[in-house]
């Protein structure tokens, strides 16, 4: 039996030659796997900007829902200013009906938090990343003011009922309900502008109101109850629910 053992390569240029053919075609492979990659991450960053544009429009139109209720809550709690101080005066709180309440809603940032998870957003460029990355703080300011003017409310709407006396300690804490409602009722309208003001000089557009059609927002009333006259029923009890 013959064996064919491979033939020697004759002399350096060959060799040098060989081992060129097989670098070249290592780099070439690493190349071809780098363009892969570099595509795969430009789809999941066009697909990421979309959903964060949606998100974000989602969001901003809370914020023009929120304006839209903004002067109709001062008119609110300039009534309910006025109740409060006679209430220190006479010791009482007088019989009220429904005052309403503003609902800003919850401000997600779902998809912007699933996209650092990913580290999508690493690959996002330095200025769009950085733009974003604000747009999403004052949406986090926002949800935590959010949270505190419901707390607000939902303590101004204790009055609501159909009179009673009051103490010292519950005028305290309608008088810090109103402090808050309106410095929340100020400031949520400041961060809206700063949001556009980011989104303009960016270059990120200020179209980014586009709400994602597969989840269209709840519908608003034209009239919410804030901007309604205080409730002609005044309630038997209080905690109760009058429409």
């Amino acid at each position: 039996m013959h064996f064919h053992l491979p033939k020697p390569v004759h002399g350096w240029p060959a060799l040098f030659g060989e081992v060129g053919i097989i670098v070249i075609g290592v780099l070439i492979a690493l190349a071809a796997e780098q363009m892969v990659e570099a595509l795969h991450w430009h789809y999941k960053v066009a697909e990421a900007r979309q959903e964060l544009r949606y998100e974000i429009g989602h969001n901003l139109q809370l914020m023009d829902w929120r304006e839209m209720m903004a002067p109709c809550a001062d008119r609110r709690l300039d009534q309910l200013d006025m109740i409060v101080t006679a209430a220190a005066a006479t010791g009482r709180l007088p019989p009220l009906g429904k005052i309403g309440s503003i609902d800003g809603g919850t401000f997600p940032t779902a998809v912007w938090d699933s996209q650092i998870s990913a580290e999508t957003a690493t690959h996002f460029s330095a200025i769009e990343l950085g733009s974003i990355g604000r747009i999403y703080r004052f949406l986090e300011l926002s949800r935590d003011m959010s949270r505190d003017d419901i707390e607000a409310w939902r303590t101004l709407n204790e009055i609501v009922g159909p009179g009673r006396p009051v103490d010292a300690v519950t005028l305290d804490q309608l008088v810090r309900a109103l402090i808050v409602a309106r410095q929340i009722n100020h400031y949520g309208r400041r961060y809206k502008t700063s949001i556009n003001k980011i989104m303009t000089q960016s270059g990120l557009g200020a179209d980014f109101a586009q709400i994602d059609p597969r989840n269209p927002p709840v519908g608003r009333p034209h009239n919410p109850p804030i901007c309604q006259p205080i409730g002609a029923v005044v309630p038997s009890a209080y905690g109760m629910t009058v429409n």
